[in-house]
């Protein structure tokens, strides 16, 4: 223990007597293969000074990146990296607390070494004999070699002779190691301050990866700095002389004191330098990664669908330990438990807080699973106002999104989708999310208020329930009201059901009254609950609460009631209105309807007004949206570039808490207002609902509001960006115009169904039509939102570039108007009339036009025929009315190229069947996938893939002018497991081409669905057939690491040294070219079964021993070597292995080639050079100490000198030339980067 303290005392002594060391010895390169930035310079070669006037810093030397030093007042603070810090933590176990503060307050990674650097110069001043070292060196290596010569001449007679020359070798022996032991020592101190800056670097990353190794590397200089000490500071303080340093030396020889600390050092920077290669590999990945998976959630988010705003907007409702009930029900908990996929149906009365049941179950799971990256939480928002939420390709976006974020990587087959130019809407299918949600162990999808999915839509959801529920573990839940829909539905599939009661939610219903009412009290909300006697406040949640059955919602509107009773601040009015409240909704709209009559005037209308855009608008409406149509609709003479607009504050409060804002959309505050408003009798009132409940007439007014926005609209075009710009400006100033735009002629349609159009919006389609752009509303009806974006300025791109009166008419509602239809339409119809009016659904119209004599084939400019449209839309009835008069179900034509493809690609199976039915070609080579069964099979329709399949459509059939050869590559390619089993049973040749890939094994390997390439192999598959530039179905498994699969290939008689040329090349190369661990295994495999270990069979003929060093992977570089590979096969592009390994900055590769013999100089000394040419410092030293020709020119007669003077590496210039390199830099001035004399740059190395 005395010896241990009395070492440390002098590791004291050497670290923190010193503060004003020599300038350190001249700099030699790096250790590491990493580069410092552009703000890393090099390390100093002095200390920071503590003292009161430290000496000038040299402007030419910076702290390393990540250590900050501060100077004030002569004082410098320092901050330790981690790794260091983590270093002397170790090192200074046992000291005292105080000792060890002392250490830790001077230790910095910038002065290190400094004190080992300063006492070995002191040393060297002092001593009379070191100065004399080199000069006794040389005079005792010539009698050492003499030696030799006289240790054979003494064999004759070596009785005597021999004991006086051993005692001379033993003379010898000790005083060369001891004059060479100062230079041994001042090399290492040199060394090894050359690695400083790069650890500091290293030590300041801060990922426990790299920090653990790099305090490892500084804990061998912390030892080292002990050892250096005790040479020159004994126990007792001092200089130590230098006949003591002899006898220590005697006793423990350098290279046994320092030589341990230097292998152990050497190999902990070696652990750093991989650790930070496979932590920069592994950021890159995953940076990568990041990159591509933004993009894509960027794209789904892009349909519009999102719910995540939706589940905030709710959940932020929710008071704590509300609607927990629900989560320890003995329901909900048997229905988490059960192994099985189940769906819960939790239903309830409106206005019974189902939405905030269903956000506290999605925060419940998101919280629960929150890390679990294998379970996906999904959820689904319905509203009422949403008319988009009728398509389910939406939904299934909507869906999708959370799912997605879970995901590490976004699938390949699933990107390829965005890549390829698709809308979500287009892919979003059942099949593509069933094949996403298999990517987990568990699925867990909330929907909410599946009521208010229109009927029309919501058998389609169900069915999609119905198909998640057979995805192993798939848990559902899903809130509603009871409609008999939904209850038949669920009671066929036996589906647990909670329904909610009063008693259930009684509790919450008093915590809601409780904190709401507080919270008024306070004026929270921006208004205030007046009370004076405190008492009453309960009073108040006693009477609340009992009167509620179980409605939050009833319990709300009370509350805004009596908040509005209690500006009189009278509690006596309070307590007597308490009594006085309706029972129900029902009663409590009716009362809220009675306040917006005995309103004035104005405030009434705009109430009524506001009321008929938000119930008869064909979608919701955004507030600058909302506060101009009211303005319009309230005052419809107005001048709409003048418009006064009305106050939206007030525009809400004059709807008495029937509209709410939710941030982006106004809305109604719920669905059973819609309900009530537009079903309810409102005889018992004076107040005139004729504009909420009568469609027609709200309708008319709506119309003429829109075609008033629409008036004296001016040309904007839409191709050049500053058109673009001008137009979102326009849309800025009038924000209702695309509402408008988009649908003035729907309101004129359904204004059509009560009778004869009016004349006063006649005259107000007279009027769009004088004053303006036409062509400016149809770019207008182009855009869809959200705009500005990458999606609206494609609308606007790919718009119409002409549009006349007469193809307006057409391509709107206005056809259906007799009276616009005469005035603007009268002659002949355009040559594109009926593709116009069946785009715009409007059967009416195409049959008069085809009873008329139009030609039902006939193709647009476009080269397309209109049943090509309504088969890409899906309007099926459309497709019924254009087939009922003979159109031709195989015309060519349209990006699809038939319109069978058209409809299969999009999944439109009604319209499949149609096709079929008439006679459609299943097997038609055309188009954007080359042919249908190839379209439905990339887009996932499964059940559309069995109906042509059915049909007797040809999985072979090969379509080169298609994305796919075959259906079962589209399949494969977009892995999705159930077609491609549908259409493996349906190959005729299980050998024949199936893609770029090869045959159907090769493409299922690709695809890394094993499980149907066995069944390929069961039923017979070549393994040897079809060999690609990705290689044979041996190559691709390897390189899968699949060992299983490479036996059962091998097993089946693969040629294990088939080669193909291409990238992959042949089994073994496959497998070379994984820098990971199980490639070593699959290496071993191949070898003992026969691989050909020098077989070269890549584009670029490249050996497997190259490969492997390539890729960095040391254990198959080492077991190629030990298994006999040739270290000297060249290969076209790097030459051979190890300048292969000097080429990617592999050090530990090239040392490893060299032990093994590898030629240094191989290629005209190509290991040099490429490692000159890219700066890795380290190789170079390395080379130049193995004796490497630093004159070798390669066959194009550049050496290193030249490389490393091409490309600006100064430093490994300097050590050429040092080291007798030919100066030729005079050959390269043009080339060279930044020349300036070399002598005047590093004038210390000449």
């Amino acid at each position: 223990m005395k010896k241990r303290q009395g070492k440390l005392k002098r590791f004291f002594r050497f670290r923190f007597t010193s503060r004003n060391p020599p300038p350190s010895p001249p700099t030699r390169p790096l250790g590491l293969t990493t580069t410092a930035g552009p703000g890393v310079c090099q390390t100093p070669g002095l200390p920071v000074s503590p003292d009161p006037s430290p000496p000038a810093p040299d402007p030419s030397l910076k702290e390393p990146a990540g250590v900050v030093v501060v100077v004030s007042g002569g004082v410098s603070t320092r901050k330790t990296n981690p790794a260091l810090e983590l270093a002397i933590e170790n090192h200074i176990k046992g000291l005292s607390a105080a000792e060890q503060q002392t250490f830790r307050d001077g230790a910095s990674e910038s002065d290190l070494l400094a004190r080992a650097a300063e006492l070995d110069a002191k040393h060297n001043e002092s001593s009379s004999f070191r100065p004399h070292t080199e000069k006794i060196t040389k005079v005792l290596k010539f009698c050492d070699k003499f030696m030799g010569g006289v240790a054979i001449g003494i064999q004759a007679n070596p009785d005597i002779s021999s004991i006086i020359v051993g005692g001379v070798r033993v003379f010898l022996d000790i005083a060369i190691r001891f004059v060479t032991y100062f230079a041994k020592l001042t090399d290492m101190i040199s060394r090894l301050t050359d690695y400083l800056q790069a650890l500091a670097i290293y030590g300041n990353i801060g990922d426990d990866r790299i920090t653990e190794p790099t305090a490892a590397a500084y804990g061998d200089l912390l030892k080292f700095c002990q050892k250096a000490s005790s040479i020159f500071v004994p126990d007792t303080g001092g200089r130590e002389r230098t006949w003591m340093i002899l006898l220590k030396e005697q006793w423990e020889p350098f290279e046994t004191i320092f030589g341990e600390i230097e292998i152990s050092f050497r190999h902990h920077v070696a652990i750093v330098d991989n650790s930070a290669n496979a932590l920069q590999l592994d950021m890159l990945i995953k940076r990568e990664k990041s990159e591509d998976k933004s993009m894509f959630l960027e794209w789904l988010s892009g349909s519009g669908a999102g719910f995540d705003k939706r589940h905030m907007d709710i959940f932020s409702k929710k008071h704590p330990g509300t609607a927990d009930w629900l989560l320890n029900s003995k329901e909900f908990k048997s229905w988490v438990d059960s192994p099985d996929s189940s769906l819960l149906w939790c239903y309830g009365n409106p206005g019974a807080g189902k939405s905030v049941i269903a956000s506290n179950v999605v925060q419940h799971f998101s919280g629960k699973h929150l890390f679990h990256e294998t379970i996906g939480v999904s959820y689904v928002y319905y509203h009422h106002g949403d008319g988009a939420l009728q398509d389910l390709s939406l939904v299934i976006a909507g869906i999708l999104l959370p799912i997605c974020r879970k995901l590490d990587k976004i699938p390949d087959w699933l990107n390829k989708h965005k890549k390829d130019g698709f809308s979500p809407s287009a892919v979003c299918t059942t099949e593509l999310f069933c094949s996403v949600a298999q990517k987990f162990d568990q699925v867990i999808l909330i929907v909410d208020a599946l009521d208010e999915c229109p009927k029309e839509a919501r058998y389609k959801m169900i069915g999609f329930l119905d198909k998640v529920m057979k995805i192993t573990k798939a848990k559902i839940f899903v809130t509603s009201r009871k409609e008999s829909d939904i209850e038949t539905a669920f009671n066929d599939a036996k589906v647990p059901m909670i329904e909610i009661q009063v008693d259930d939610t009684a509790e919450d219903i008093k915590t809601f009254v409780t904190e709401e009412l507080r919270s008024l009290r306070q004026g929270l909300y921006g208004k205030k609950f007046y009370l004076s006697d405190d008492s009453l406040e309960d009073v108040i949640i006693e009477f609340l609460t009992k009167k509620s059955d179980g409605m939050f919602l009833w319990v709300y509107f009370q509350l805004e009631h009596l908040c509005k009773v209690s500006q009189a601040r009278q509690d006596q009015r309070i307590h007597d209105e308490l009594h006085r409240l309706p029972s129900g909704l029902d009663g409590t709209y009716k009362r809220m309807l009675r306040d917006i009559d005995a309103r004035l005037e104005y405030d009434k209308q705009i109430a009524l007004n506001t009321l008929m855009w938000v119930l008869h608008a064909k979608r919701p409406l955004s507030k600058a949206e909302l506060r101009y149509a009211v303005t319009l609709s309230n005052d419809p003479d107005s001048d709409v570039k003048h418009l006064n607009l009305v106050n939206f504050d007030f525009l809400l409060d004059s709807c008495q808490n029937f509209v709410i804002d939710d941030g982006e959309l106004i809305r109604l505050v719920h669905y059973s207002a819609k309900q009530f408003l537009t079903n309810s009798d409102f005889g018992f009132m004076g107040l005139q609902p004729s504009t909420i409940q009568k469609a027609h007439i709200a309708n008319e007014k709506l119309t003429s509001s829109c075609l008033s926005c629409l008036q004296h609209l001016p040309h904007i075009g839409g191709r050049q960006r500053e058109q673009y710009d001008k137009l979102l400006e326009f849309l800025e100033e009038r924000p209702f115009v695309l509402y408008a735009a988009h649908y003035f002629d729907a309101h004129i349609s359904l204004c059509l169904d009560a009778g004869s159009p009016t004349k006063c919006y006649l005259n107000g389609v007279d009027v769009v039509f004088e004053t303006s752009d036409i062509l400016t509303i149809f770019r207008l009806r182009r855009m869809r939102p959200p705009y500005p974006s990458r999606r609206s300025w494609n609308d606007i791109q790919w718009s119409e570039n002409h549009m006349d009166l007469n193809r307006a008419v057409y391509a709107t509602s206005l056809i259906r108007v007799p009276q616009i239809r005469k005035k603007y339409a009268s002659g002949d119809p355009p040559s594109d009339a009926l593709h116009l009016v069946v785009v715009n659904k409007d059967r009416d119209a195409a049959t008069r036009l085809i009873t008329n004599g139009y030609e039902i084939n006939k193709l647009n400019k476009q080269g397309v025929c209109a049943l090509y449209y309504t088969c890409e839309l899906g309007h099926i009835q459309i497709v019924s009315l254009l087939m009922d008069y003979r159109a031709d179900v195989n015309v060519a034509g349209g990006d699809h190229g038939s319109p069978l493809q058209a409809a299969s690609a999009n999944g439109h199976e009604g319209i499949v069947q149609m096709l079929l039915e008439h006679g459609a070609d299943v097997d038609v080579a055309c188009g954007l996938y080359g042919s249908p069964l190839q379209a439905a099979s990339a887009r996932g329709h499964e059940r559309i893939v069995q109906m042509l399949l059915d049909q007797g459509a040809h999985n072979d059939l090969q379509n080169r002018k298609g994305i796919y050869l075959t259906a079962l590559d589209a399949a494969l390619q977009h892995k999705n497991r159930k077609i491609s089993r549908l259409l493996a049973d349906s190959v005729v040749d299980i050998n024949a081409q199936c893609g770029e890939y090869g045959a159907p094994l090769q493409a299922a390997l690709v695809a890394q669905d094993y499980s149907l390439a066995n069944l390929f192999l069961e039923r017979g598959a070549d393994v040897n057939a079809n060999p690609t530039k990705y290689g044979t179905a041996l190559a691709i498994a390897s390189n899968q690491l699949n060992e299983e699969m490479v036996v059962r290939l091998l097993d089946r008689g693969a040629n294990i040294n088939a080669v193909v040329g291409g990238d992959m090349g042949s089994a073994l190369q496959a497998a070379a070219r994984m820098p990971i661990f199980e490639a070593r295994e699959v290496v071993k495999l191949l070898l003992k079964r026969g691989a050909d270990i020098n077989l070269r069979g890549d584009t670029l003929g490249t050996p497997p021993l190259t490969i492997a060093v390539k890729w960095g992977h040391k254990e198959t570089v080492r077991l190629f070597l030990d298994c006999g590979a040739d270290i000297e096969a060249q290969e076209d592009s790097s030459g051979s292995p190890i300048s292969a390994a000097a080429y990617f900055g592999r050090i530990d590769l090239v040392e490893l080639l060299l032990d093994r013999g590898a030629d240094i100089n191989a290629a005209g000394g190509a290991a040099l050079r490429a490692a000159s040419c890219l700066g890795f410092e380290d190789i170079v030293e390395l080379l130049i100490d193995r004796g490497a020709d630093v004159n070798a020119v390669n066959p194009g007669g550049s050496s290193a000198l030249a490389g490393a003077y091409i490309n600006g590496h100064k430093k490994i210039m300097a050590w050429l030339l040092v080291a007798g390199a030919e100066d030729v830099r005079s050959a390269y001035e043009e080339e060279a980067v930044d020349f300036r004399p070399f002598d005047h740059l590093f004038s210390e190395f000449f």
